[in-house]
């Protein structure tokens, strides 16, 4: 349901955004917004998806620009030569930790309360979206 929304109101979305960053970043957040009422719209009318949801990390290209639209800890990454750089970080309670100074990266890396995410698309009305954006 995520992909579809997403993918749906985007392509509904770009005529307005195709030629200026700013409105293509936003029609890309507001996808995402639209996808995260979908789903707990769904959720609500059919109790047995109650609490559903799930993570998201949306692409999308206008012109050499990468612009991406994260909710939760799917990672985003850039490869160059074949190595791997993320480029997004995680809506997630250890890199919280992480950027508090709390714990390391590499403590991040083997904590119990690694896949602990602070929202995904679907449990709650509204969601904060992370937008990114890389020159490639």
């Amino acid at each position: 349901m995520a992909v579809r929304v997403v993918f749906d109101e985007l392509r509904a979305r770009l005529p307005d955004a195709a030629d200026d960053p700013t409105r293509f970043a936003t029609a890309l957040r507001d996808a995402t917004l639209a996808a995260n009422g979908a789903i707990h719209a769904y959720a609500m009318r059919h109790p047995e998806f109650r609490g559903t949801g799930t993570t998201s990390t949306a692409a999308a290209l206008l012109g050499d620009t990468l612009f991406l639209a994260q909710v939760g800890d799917s990672r985003g990454y850039l490869v160059r030569d074949g190595v791997a750089r993320q480029i997004t970080k995680d809506q997630s309670l250890v890199q919280k930790l992480v950027e508090a100074g709390e714990i390391t990266p590499e403590q991040a890396e083997t904590s119990a309360r690694r896949n602990i995410i602070l929202q995904a698309l679907g449990p709650e009305p509204t969601v904060k979206v992370d937008l990114t954006h890389q020159q490639l």
